[in-house]
């Protein structure tokens, strides 16, 4: 039996598809004030409300170039954001972790 963990899948989704990516998995209850600030304050950064549902389950965001990818990121390392259970990578076009709000 094999077993591959979810960051070697990021890394190999993101080497396939060439292009620098973040990473976003949602760990909020919306429970406390503080879970909804956090929410609200990633609604208020994130331009494109399309990606709404994306958010909230997680997942793997692609963008053109390593500047976008950068900006998308620098989001989940804002207060009050950072240290939150949301967590957030972002990586190189060839699936390299480059950092995390962790």
């Amino acid at each position: 039996m094999d077993f591959v963990q979810w960051h070697q899948i990021n890394e190999l989704a993101v080497r396939q598809m060439g292009k620098p990516a973040v990473y976003v998995s949602n760990g909020l209850e919306y429970v406390t004030d503080k879970e909804k600030a956090i929410w609200e304050h990633i609604l208020t950064k994130v331009n494109n409300r399309d990606h709404t549902v994306d958010l909230i389950y997680g997942g793997i965001f692609f963008f053109d170039t390593m500047d976008e990818a950068q900006a998308f990121y620098g989001i989940f390392n804002e207060y009050p954001v950072e240290s939150s259970p949301v967590y957030a990578c972002l990586y190189s076009p060839g699936g390299v972790c480059l950092t995390e709000n962790t």
